[in-house]
C-alpha cells in the first residue's frame, strides 16, 4: 500500500491537474499518459534529488583542486559535479527567470553548470555590447566589449546557483564570431570562433587574453567577489571543439591544393601557417643538408609509370539502381550525364568503369575537368566492384559550377584488387553534367620534388588524405609541429589566466573535440575532457533545421560499446592513466531518439564506477523560448521541458555524487544497476521499454516511456506539447 500511495505521488507532482484528473487508476497497465513536469515543483516530493546530493552554498569547502589525478577542495572533500549546460540567451535570464532555473537545476540534482556559448554574439542572446548599432554590416561591428546589461543577469544567475550549492564551468572562446572591425583578417571566412586559427593567430589569441581578462576579473555585487576570487568558479575551459589537428585529419588546413576542400581555411591564414611550419624546421635542422637527409626515403615508389590507367577513351558505362535514370552521350564537351529521375540516395546513378588494377600502399592521382548547369555536387570513388563493394582509399566529394573546373585528387590504395570500380555519383539533384579529361595514374610522389629543388626553407605541409606520399620522418614532423604549436597556444593562455587574472581552479585546453595525438599538447593543462552524443540529427540541407534532419533511432543496445558509455569510457582510461582528471562536458542520448531513456542511469553508473571526476549533460537550456516553456520539445538536445531526461539525470546524480559502490550488470537487453539505496532496470525489450527505479526499498517507478510521436523518423517530425508519454507496467 506504502509502495502505491509513492507512484501516485510521484505521478501527482509530475502532472498537471488535468493528467491526473483522466487517471483513475494510475497503476492501470494498460492506459498512456502524458508525462509532463509542471512550472511548480514540490519540494517534498521523491524527485527532489538535489535535496540529497547538494551541498549550499558552493565555495564552502575552498576553491576546487587537482590532487592525484582528481578533483579536490581545498578542505580536502572530494569534489565531483554532475552537470548541466546553459547556452546562449539562458545564461542571461531576467532575475525572476534565474531564481526558476537555480530552483529547478537544484532540484533534479545537478551540482554544476557549464555556462557555455556565451561569446556568441551581441545581446541578448550573447555577451557583446552591441557598439555600433546603426552599422548594418555585421563585419563592421566591434566585439568584445562587455555589455553591462547582460554582466548583471549574469551575476545575479551565478548568485542564484551559488546560493543552492551549484558550481560553475566557465567557457571562454566557444562561438564568437570574428570581426574585420575587431582587425581580424578574413574574419568573415573564418566562422565561429575562428577555428582553428584561433590558435595560432596572434591577432585571434590577444583578443582571446582580453576577453577572458575582462571576464574573470569582472566584479559580482551580489556575491562580493570577482570572477576569479570566487570558489563557486571550479573549472575553466580555454576553447571548445577546437583543434588544429582535427582540422588537419579534415584536410582543412591546405587549401585546394591537389583537390577541391570548401572548408580550408583562408589562404591568408595558409600562408601564415606554412611560414610557422618552415620556421618550425629550420630551428629543428639548422640546414637544408640535414633535413634532407632525415626526409630522404630508400622505400621510394619504384617502377611509378606516366602511362594512365583510365582514360576517357576507357569503357565507361551508367550505373542505374532502384528506379533512378539518366542518360549518358559523349559530345564535343566531353560525356554529358543528364539525371531524369533521382531518389534520396545519391549513389542510385553513377558513371563507372570497371577491371582497373590498385596495388596496396601505391599513391594515385585522379585528374578531371567537369562542369554543372546548376551549382552542384560529384564524388569520386574507387571500390571494389565484386560484392562487399569496399571503398579502396578514395571517396572526395567536390562541388560542381557552371563554369568548367579542373580537378585533381589524390589517394593511397588501401588494399590490392584486379576488379576496381572508378565511379562518379551524380545522383544529387535533376541536372546535367559534362565530364572530360579523365585521367588516373600512379602519383609521382611529392618529396622527390621537394628534396631535390628546394634550396631553401619553402616546404609544403603534408596533407593528411596524402600520408603515404611522404617519409615517416615528415609525417612525424608535421604532427610535432602543430602539437607545439598547440602547446605553445595553451603554455600563453595558461600564462594569462594563472598569473595575469589569479585563477585559481583547474584549466583545461580544449572542450570535448581532439585527436589522440593531442594529449601531449594538452598535458600542459591541468584535466582533459570529452565530448560524446548518441543519435545526434544529422542535416542534410540547413544546419539545424528541425523540419529537416534524420536521425537513425536505434538502441544503445544495439551497439558494441553500448552506445556513448564504451567510447568515452575507453578515452577515461587513457587519460587517467597519465595521471588528468578526466570530465565529460557535453553527452545527450538526442531526442527523439525513441530509446533516450536507456543512457542517463547507464552512464551515470558508468562514471561512478570508474571515478570519473564530472560529467554534464547538454544541455538544460539554450534560452530560445521567452518565456521558458516546460510541456513543449522543440528542441533535440534541452532537457528542461523533456521530463524522461530530468527525471533520470536526477537519479543519475545519486548514482554519480554519492560516491558508493555499484554493481552493474546487463544480460540482452536489460541494464541492471545497484547500490545500497538505489536499483534501477533500464530495459528495451520489447515487452518492456523503460526503466524501473527502487530507492532505499521502495518502488518509486518511472514506468514504460515512449514518444507519442513515435514511427518512422527521417527528414519531416510533428513537434508538440507533452510528447512524451508514460505507463505503469509490471516487469
Amino acid at each position: 500500500m506504502k509502495s502505491k500511495l509513492l507512484i501516485f505521488l510521484l505521478i501527482a507532482c509530475l502532472l498537471p491537474i488535468s493528467a491526473i484528473s483522466q487517471q483513475t487508476d494510475p497503476n492501470d497497465d494498460g492506459e498512456w499518459y502524458p508525462f509532463v513536469i509542471p512550472e511548480k515543483l514540490d519540494t517534498n516530493s521523491p524527485m527532489n534529488i538535489g535535496k540529497l546530493v547538494l551541498d549550499p552554498p558552493a565555495g564552502k569547502h575552498g576553491f576546487c583542486k587537482v590532487k592525484d589525478g582528481h578533483f579536490y577542495f581545498e578542505d580536502g572533500t572530494r569534489a565531483k559535479f554532475w552537470g548541466t549546460n546553459l547556452c546562449m540567451g539562458a545564461c542571461f535570464p531576467t532575475h525572476e527567470e534565474a531564481e526558476m532555473l537555480a530552483n529547478r537545476i537544484a532540484f533534479f540534482g545537478f551540482n554544476a553548470v557549464r555556462l557555455h556559448h556565451m561569446d556568441f554574439y551581441f545581446e541578448p542572446r550573447g555577451i557583446f555590447k552591441d557598439v555600433a548599432p546603426d552599422q548594418k554590416d555585421p563585419q563592421k561591428k566591434k566585439t568584445g566589449v562587455l555589455s553591462e546589461k547582460q554582466l548583471e543577469k549574469l551575476d545575479y544567475l551565478i548568485y542564484q546557483l551559488k546560493l543552492r550549492g551549484i558550481y560553475i564551468d566557465m567557457n571562454l572562446l566557444v562561438s564568437r564570431h570574428f570581426t574585420e572591425a575587431d582587425g581580424v583578417k578574413d574574419a568573415q571566412e573564418l566562422g565561429m570562433a575562428a577555428k582553428p586559427v584561433s590558435m595560432f593567430d596572434p591577432i585571434l589569441i590577444d583578443l582571446q587574453k582580453k576577453y577572458a581578462a575582462d571576464l574573470l576579473t569582472h566584479y559580482n555585487p551580489y556575491t562580493k567577489l570577482r570572477y576569479s576570487d570566487d570558489p563557486v568558479l571550479a573549472l575553466v575551459e580555454i576553447t571548445n571543439e577546437n583543434s588544429i589537428l582535427a582540422s588537419w585529419h579534415n584536410n582543412e588546413l591546405n587549401g585546394k591544393f591537389l583537390g577541391i576542400k570548401r572548408n580550408a581555411i583562408p589562404n591568408f591564414y595558409i600562408e601564415r601557417l606554412d611560414k610557422l611550419w618552415n620556421v618550425w624546421l629550420q630551428n629543428k635542422y639548422g640546414s637544408l643538408e640535414k633535413l634532407k637527409k632525415a626526409w630522404a626515403r630508400p622505400d621510394i615508389i619504384k617502377n611509378v609509370t606516366d602511362v594512365p590507367l583510365v582514360t576517357d577513351q576507357t569503357d565507361w558505362h551508367l550505373e542505374q539502381h532502384k528506379g533512378a535514370t539518366a542518360s549518358l552521350t559523349k559530345t564535343s564537351e566531353g560525356y554529358a550525364l543528364v539525371s531524369q529521375n533521382i531518389t534520396h540516395t545519391p549513389w542510385h546513378l553513377q558513371f563507372r568503369t570497371s577491371n582497373i588494377h590498385l596495388v596496396k600502399n601505391q599513391s594515385y592521382t585522379l585528374e578531371f575537368t567537369a562542369k554543372a548547369d546548376k551549382d552542384t555536387q560529384l564524388t569520386t570513388v574507387c571500390q571494389a566492384s565484386f560484392n562487399p563493394y569496399t571503398n579502396l582509399g578514395l571517396s572526395e566529394t567536390v562541388g560542381l559550377k557552371p563554369q568548367l573546373q579542373h580537378y585533381k585528387i589524390s589517394f593511397t590504395a588501401l588494399d590490392d584488387c584486379d576488379k576496381t570500380k572508378l565511379a562518379f555519383i551524380f545522383g544529387y539533384d535533376l541536372n546535367k553534367i559534362i565530364v572530360n579529361d579523365i585521367s588516373l595514374k600512379q602519383a609521382v610522389n611529392l618529396e622527390l620534388v621537394e628534396l631535390t629543388t628546394s634550396s631553401s626553407f619553402k616546404f609544403d605541409r603534408p596533407l593528411f588524405k596524402l600520408l603515404s606520399l611522404y617519409s615517416a620522418q615528415k609525417k612525424q614532423d608535421c604532427i610535432d609541429f602543430y602539437i607545439e604549436t598547440e602547446r605553445g597556444f595553451f603554455k600563453e593562455m595558461l600564462a594569462t589566466l594563472r598569473e595575469a587574472i589569479g585563477i585559481k581552479v583547474p584549466i583545461t585546453g580544449i572542450g570535448g573535440f581532439w585527436v589522440p595525438e593531442e594529449i601531449d599538447a594538452l598535458n600542459v593543462c591541468d584535466f582533459m575532457d570529452k565530448h560524446a552524443y548518441w543519435d545526434h540529427p544529422q542535416f542534410p540541407n540547413k544546419p539545424w533545421d528541425i523540419n529537416d534532419f534524420t536521425i537513425h533511432n536505434k538502441s544503445i543496445f544495439q551497439s558494441s560499446g553500448l552506445g556513448i558509455a564504451g567510447p568515452l569510457s575507453e578515452y577515461g582510461k587513457e587519460i587517467m592513466k597519465l595521471g588528468f582528471p578526466y570530465t565529460v562536458s557535453e553527452w545527450n542520448h538526442c531526442y527523439p531518439n525513441q530509446y533516450a531513456y536507456e543512457t542517463p542511469l547507464i552512464l551515470a553508473a558508468t562514471a561512478s564506477k570508474k571515478n570519473w571526476d564530472a560529467v554534464f549533460q547538454f544541455a538544460f537550456s539554450h534560452g530560445s523560448n521567452n518565456p521558458p516553456s516546460f510541456d513543449e520539445i522543440n528542441d533535440f538536445l534541452n532537457i528542461m521541458p523533456n521530463p524522461q531526461q530530468l527525471i533520470l539525470c536526477s537519479y543519475g546524480g545519486l548514482f554519480f555524487l554519492r560516491n558508493q559502490d555499484i554493481d552493474l550488470s546487463i544480460t540482452d537487453s536489460t541494464y541492471l544497476i545497484s547500490t545500497k539505496e538505489l536499483v534501477v532496470t533500464v530495459s528495451s525489450k520489447p515487452r518492456f521499454a523503460g526503466v524501473k527505479i527502487i530507492f532505499n526499498g521502495q518502488e518509486i517507478f518511472i514506468g514504460e516511456i515512449k514518444n507519442q510521436n513515435s514511427g518512422w523518423i527521417n527528414n519531416r517530425y510533428n513537434w508538440g506539447r507533452n510528447p512524451i508519454l508514460m505507463k505503469k507496467v509490471k516487469f
